[in-house]
C-alpha cells in the first residue's frame, strides 16, 4: 500500500469510527497516521452534531423565531419554573424569545445528574410542570437574565433542598 493510500485510509477510518472509539494508530511508529485518523474522527463528530435531531429542533426554533421578528411581531422573552415529580424546581430563561412549549431549559451536567438521580423513583411515570413566571416583549437579554437571577433567589431554586439551580450560589452557613 502506498503512503498516500495509507494516509487516506487512516483519515477515512476516523470518519467511520463511532463516538468513543480509540485511535488505532496511537502509540505506533507513525506521527502522521494518528493525526489523520483524529482529523477524520473530529469531522465525523462535527457532522453528527450539526445534522443530529437536537440540532434540527434547535434550528427550526430559530427559523420560527426569526420569521416572527421579520414580520415585526416580537416574541416574548421568558423566565420559567420547571417543577419535577419530587417537588424540586429549576428556574430558567428563554432570551431568544422562542417561547417554545416543549423547551424545558438546559441545566448544567451536574444539575442533570442530580435531577436524574433524585427522580429515579419516577422514571416510569415522569411528569414535569412548566410555569411562566415572567415574560416581556421589550426586555433586553441583560434584563431577562437579571430577572432570572432574582426569581431563582425568590423561589429558592438555588437551595439544594428546594431546587436544582447551581447559580447564584446558595449561601452555606459558616463553620
Amino acid at each position: 500500500m502506498s503512503k498516500r493510500a495509507e494516509y487516506l485510509f487512516a483519515l477515512y477510518s476516523g470518519s467511520l469510527a463511532e463516538p468513543g472509539d480509540p485511535n488505532p494508530y496511537a502509540g505506533g511508529d507513525s506521527l502522521v497516521l494518528p493525526k489523520l485518523w483524529l482529523r477524520g474522527y473530529m469531522r465525523m463528530l462535527k457532522v453528527r452534531i450539526e445534522t443530529g435531531p437536537a440540532m434540527q429542533t434547535y434550528l427550526r426554533a430559530h427559523v420560527i423565531a426569526d420569521s416572527f421578528r421579520v414580520a415585526g411581531m416580537p416574541l416574548p422573552k421568558q423566565v420559567y419554573k420547571i417543577t419535577y415529580p419530587n417537588g424540586k424546581i429549576y428556574v430558567g430563561s428563554d432570551v431568544l424569545g422562542i417561547g417554545n412549549l416543549t423547551y424545558f431549559g438546559s441545566p448544567s451536567a451536574a444539575a442533570k445528574a442530580r435531577i436524574a438521580a433524585e427522580n429515579e423513583a419516577h422514571r416510569l411515570d415522569f411528569m414535569v410542570r412548566k410555569e411562566i413566571l415572567w415574560e416581556s416583549k421589550t426586555a433586553t437579554d441583560a434584563e431577562v437574565r437579571a430577572m432570572e437571577v432574582k426569581l431563582i433567589r425568590d423561589q429558592g431554586a438555588n437551595d439544594p433542598a428546594i431546587g436544582y439551580n447551581l447559580t447564584p450560589r446558595w449561601p452555606t452557613p459558616p463553620v
